[in-house]
């Protein structure tokens, strides 16, 4: 082989071995960044599935507490065993309900926790979005303390985040401004939701006054 024949032997090798380097550096750098959140969209798209039988769940739930009011009512104060026997299997029926509405929302928490660490290493308002949802789900799920730990969490992050940006990227800071602010707010109202029916759960469980009160009182 001439020198110049080696000489280009050697470029189109170096140029070949280059390829699965480009290809490793891919996919440890973009390439995994992507892997992840192409999988936490499968993921969050499973845990919407099961929001929405959670939600449908819930729906049978609450009218099942309906009716178990009404039951309750019909039976008060009157010495009938039919109408007692129909409380009885209506409280029954309510529990049932909520229970299973439980478990469609602990599922979706599940999901979401799946989501989160799919995506936890590239951060951003992805990932804000996915804490905000599992929380609202563990909320839902009974789990309330999970989810107002996840929700204080996610408020101490986002009062951290610095936004302060280079004056050409001024547009985007307002953009993200405005999502953070929204996310804020969300999690500020699951939050206050939380702590409402916390304080509620304390006070049917008999808890003194002076702790559910100061739980509620966090509500506001």
């Amino acid at each position: 082989m001439t020198r110049r024949g080696l000489v280009a032997s050697r470029a189109l090798w170096s140029l070949w071995a280059l390829v699965p380097v480009a290809l490793v550096a891919f996919h440890f750098g973009p390439g995994q960044a992507m892997y992840r959140e192409d999988r936490a969209a499968v993921l969050v798209a499973r845990a919407n599935g099961l929001q929405q039988e959670a939600l449908r769940l819930q729906g049978i739930a609450y009218q099942a507490h309906l009716a178990a009011i009404d039951a309750r009512m019909a039976a008060f104060a009157k010495d009938d065993a039919a109408l007692r026997k129909s409380a009885l299997e209506a409280n029954a029926h309510e529990d049932s309900a909520y229970a299973l509405a439980s478990a469609g929302w602990r599922q979706t928490a599940e999901a979401l926790t799946e989501a989160q660490t799919a995506v936890d290493e590239n951060g951003g308002v992805v990932r804000d979005e996915i804490r905000l949802a599992k929380a609202r789900a563990l909320v839902r799920s009974g789990d309330i303390a999970a989810g107002a730990n996840e929700l204080e969490d996610l408020l101490i992050d986002a009062a951290e985040q610095d936004h302060e940006q280079d004056h050409d990227q001024a547009h985007d800071q307002a953009h993200d401004q405005a999502h953070d602010d929204a996310l804020t707010r969300a999690a500020r109202e699951e939050l206050a939701t939380a702590y409402y029916y916390g304080a509620r759960l304390m006070r049917l469980a008999g808890k003194p006054a002076a702790q559910w009160r100061e739980v509620a009182g966090r509500a506001r």
